[in-house]
This record gives C-alpha cells, structure tokens and sequence, in this order.
C-alpha cells in the first residue's frame, strides 16, 4: 500500500532514495512533523551519524514508523528532544520493537541542540550558530552544516549556558551565524568572538 499521511510519506521518500536499506542504521526520532528549530539542529546529527531522520506524533510512534525501523533492520534508535516534545511512551514503543534506546533532550531547545551535539561531535573545526526563537536562518544552514559536518548551535538575545559551555568545548575555528542583526544581535555576535577569540 502506498503510505499515507506526512508520516507515510516520510517513510515511503525513505525507501525511494534509499533502495535497499543501509546495514545498522540509526533512526532518530524528533517532535513531530512540522518544521521547528531544534529539529533543524538534530539534521546535522543524523548526516554526521549517517542515520535516518524519522518523525514522530509527540505522544505515540506511528504505526508508518514503527514499520520503517523494522525494515531498516536498525539496532539503536536515538531519541531527540525531552519526555515533553517525545513522550515515554514513545520511548516504550521504541523498545518493544527491540531496538536500544537513548534520549538525547534538555530543558529547552538550546540544551537540547547542545546535548546533541556533545553527544555526536567528539571536535568540530566549524560550526553553526542560529537564533532559536525561530526556523529561517537554521533551515538556510543545514545543508552547509551537514556538508561540513558541522553542529548547529542555538542562541536566543544572550548566549544560553549550554550552548556557551558546548562552544568552549569544542573551540572551533569557525563559526557561522547565521542571519543579521535582528536574528542575532551584534551583542550576541560579540559574545560569541570573545569566547572563541574572534573565529566568527
């Protein structure tokens, strides 16, 4: 049957691009099917990973997904985002498949884009920075991001701790931001140079 649904056709452009599944991959599981932030900082994961990203409701697994991941034959699935944007009971879904299953998620989308990152990134010699209050400047990013298997990194009006502590341990020598002023104040912008010595 021909999938159905956002979900169903996420499934099914899987299977078109791909042919035969690759061996062990890794799905990763964001929100839901629609395009926000963090989501866009969970793709440069997924292309550094070399995983499949597949979508989720927030409170249950679709049925169209559950049938991917067996097809995939995946072992391990990492879940992007806290119980509030993936609820346990997806996780509880996820391992009666039998696959192994990790969260990756924070307070908020700025941690969770850190978390993910420190996770998936042992060094990075560029990366991504992008306001997280809204979508256009990340969404531009991703493919330049996954390209350079780079993380992307998200501020708000100051620089959230967890992604100030994420650029210190990486210390790039490189660092997009992306969009001007009015996404990313000069302020911001400053702040940034002065923690890695003016690589912006």
């Amino acid at each position: 049957p021909q999938p159905r649904g956002r979900f169903g056709i996420r499934a099914g452009l899987r299977r078109l691009i791909d042919g035969d599944p690759p061996p062990a991959p890794t799905p990763h599981v964001p929100r839901q099917a629609l395009v926000k932030t963090p989501r866009l900082a969970v793709v440069a994961v997924a292309a550094q990973l070399g995983g499949p990203l597949l979508l989720t409701e927030p409170g249950a697994l679709p049925g169209v997904i559950a049938d991917e991941i067996r097809r995939l034959g995946a072992e391990r699935v990492t879940i992007a985002g806290g119980p509030v944007a993936v609820a346990p009971q997806v996780e509880d879904a996820l391992r009666d498949l039998g696959v192994t299953v990790r969260r990756l998620g924070g307070a908020d989308r700025y941690e969770s884009a850190a978390l993910l990152s420190s996770a998936t990134f042992e060094s990075a010699d560029t990366v991504y920075i992008a306001t997280g209050t809204n979508f256009p400047d990340a969404l531009a990013g991703v493919p330049a991001a996954a390209m350079r298997n780079a993380p992307i990194l998200l501020v708000s009006d100051g620089i959230p701790a967890a992604t100030r502590a994420e650029l210190e341990r990486l210390a790039p020598s490189t660092i997009y931001v992306l969009g001007g002023p009015v996404a990313v104040s000069d302020a911001v912008f400053d702040d940034i140079e002065a923690i890695v010595d003016g690589a912006v």
